[in-house]
């Protein structure tokens, strides 16, 4: 692996942290739609999510700010590309009964 590979990787851990700290100041966040339907969706194996409690803070978080109807799902043993993972289709199958249920 090149030094140029390494570097990016590392910095783009390290803008990642930062965004996540940022997440949680809600001096920087409103909700100005308070019906707006929010579904979360992540695998618990993604390194992006940090983990399953920083995933439920976020849910918390958002309802804290005044987003009254956040919906969550966590997926045992998945990683990033929920899509593209073997149980593809329980995830479309997820979303698709979010939004028949909400739209």
């Amino acid at each position: 692996m090149c030094y140029e590979s390494i570097k990016s990787s590392s910095d783009g851990f390290i803008n990642l942290y930062k965004l996540q700290i940022r997440s949680f100041k809600k001096d920087l966040f409103n909700c100005d739609n308070k019906d707006l339907k929010i579904l979360m969706i992540a695998g618990s194996d993604d390194l992006v999510i940090g983990s399953s409690k920083f995933f439920d803070d976020l849910r918390l978080f958002l309802k804290g700010i005044g987003c009254a109807d956040v919906n969550s799902k966590l997926y045992a043993n998945l990683r990033c590309e929920l899509l593209n993972e073997e149980d593809y289709m329980i995830v479309y199958s997820n979303i698709l009964d979010f939004f028949d249920n909400y739209i």
